[in-house]
């Protein structure tokens, strides 16, 4: 299990660093050729209004995320 630093960044979870522990899985899949792995991340947090304004570690993390 991993959880996120004040940065938003995803360490392990015995890491004395850590802010908050969010239960996760991450599923990695690609074409045939292998080529390009893609991953999806599930986390399981409160999305709504109300909580992400009490997230801010993981509103950070959402914040790190590339544009698509």
């Amino acid at each position: 299990m991993s959880g996120l630093n004040i940065n938003g960044i995803c360490q392990p979870a015995d890491s004395l660093k850590i802010l908050k522990i969010y239960p996760w899985s991450q599923i990695d899949f690609s074409a045939d050729t292998g080529r390009r792995v893609q991953s999806v991340y599930y986390f399981q947090t409160d999305i709504s209004d109300e909580g992400l304004k009490k997230n801010t570690d993981f509103q950070k993390y959402l914040s790190l995320l590339p544009d698509c």
